[in-house]
């Protein structure tokens, strides 16, 4: 007889299958990157205190598509977000937005950034509404691609990229819809 699967397993091969088509990525402005180790977080925003290293979901790739020091705020459409609000934050057709200080557009223009694709393997979600994804483990970079024209990749990939002159309260606005479950 057919042994009922018990649900470690199941919940084992269910996190295997989801990494099969998942991309993870880490984004820098240094080119010469041979392998990652496992760094202290420079802050504890995201409650990871040990060392590790990070990366970024295929599908919040934009949020880290800018110059590291570049304030911004990210939303995108959510399973609840109403057609009003679709209507009052998104400028185009996009159900992405990122949004950055006007100052801050010919920085995003003049850099350069490097996207270092990394085996899914080596990696825990720590947060899938963030796309943030952990390893305590030094990894090697599958490959690395380059991307000169930043602003350029957000239209790329059907992501708003737009200027906000207050991102402060472009982030309370948003963060309230956000607890509301309006946005994510």
């Amino acid at each position: 007889p057919a042994r009922a699967w018990r649900p470690a397993v199941v919940a084992r091969l269910a996190r295997t299958l989801g990494r099969i088509n998942m991309v993870l990525w880490h984004v820098s402005e240094r080119e010469d990157i041979t392998v990652f180790h496992p760094r202290v977080p420079p802050n504890a925003d995201a409650g990871v205190t040990d060392p590790v290293v990070w990366a970024v979901s295929n599908d919040r790739l934009p949020n880290y598509l800018l110059p590291r020091d570049c304030p911004r705020v990210c939303f995108w459409i959510g399973q609840d977000t109403t057609s009003g609000d679709r209507t009052r934050f998104f400028l185009t057709e996009s159900t992405y937005s990122v949004a950055i200080e006007p100052s801050w557009m010919n920085s995003a223009r003049a850099t350069s950034l490097f996207l270092y694709k990394l085996p899914t393997v080596a990696f825990n979600c720590i947060d899938a509404n963030a796309g943030y994804f952990v390893s305590t483990q030094s990894v090697v970079p599958l490959s690395r691609h380059v991307i000169t024209d930043l602003p350029g990749s957000f239209h790329k990939r059907g992501v708003e990229l737009r200027t906000e002159a207050n991102l402060r309260v472009t982030s309370h606005v948003i963060m309230h819809l956000f607890v509301a479950g309006r946005f994510s």
